[in-house]
């Protein structure tokens, strides 16, 4: 079998790519063929840039010679805080005075039932007795 053939069509061949070259007033062409580049001419006063390490700034100093101290302002915390809690207090007197409360009239009454395990009726009878006093909506059976 002959190894230059290529069945796989995912490995075809890409035509090369072809560049488009200007020729600039620098570059001269020989009839040769030959590229001749002219180097270009700098001006006398044209200096290269200085490539030393990079100065390390001072700290700045106060007025005593002792360098100065970055401090945060720490008020913008004290009054997010202030507002976050005032709206939290505001929600709460809110909430405490403007809930909807259930009149007495509107309770349901409500039955339980004493199983009694051990002690007798009389021995708990005169607590459900005070709890039902208390409570006027629960019945003890």
């Amino acid at each position: 079998m002959d190894d230059k053939t290529n069945n796989d069509k995912n490995q075809t061949e890409q035509p090369p790519a072809y560049e488009t070259v200007t020729v600039d007033d620098q570059v001269n062409q020989n009839s040769s063929g030959t590229i001749n580049l002219q180097p270009e001419e700098v001006a006398p006063d044209v200096v290269s840039p200085d490539i030393s390490t990079p100065a390390i700034s001072e700290p700045f100093l106060s007025n005593n010679g002792e360098p100065v101290v970055y401090e945060e302002n720490k008020n913008k915390y004290f009054l997010i805080g202030g507002v976050v809690f005032f709206l939290i207090l505001v929600f709460f007197v809110l909430f405490i005075f403007f809930r909807p409360k259930i009149p007495a009239s509107q309770q349901k009454t409500v039955n339980l039932t004493y199983w009694g395990l051990w002690e007798d009726k009389e021995i708990f009878a005169p607590l459900i007795s005070a709890y039902q006093t208390k409570n006027p909506n629960v019945k003890i059976d």
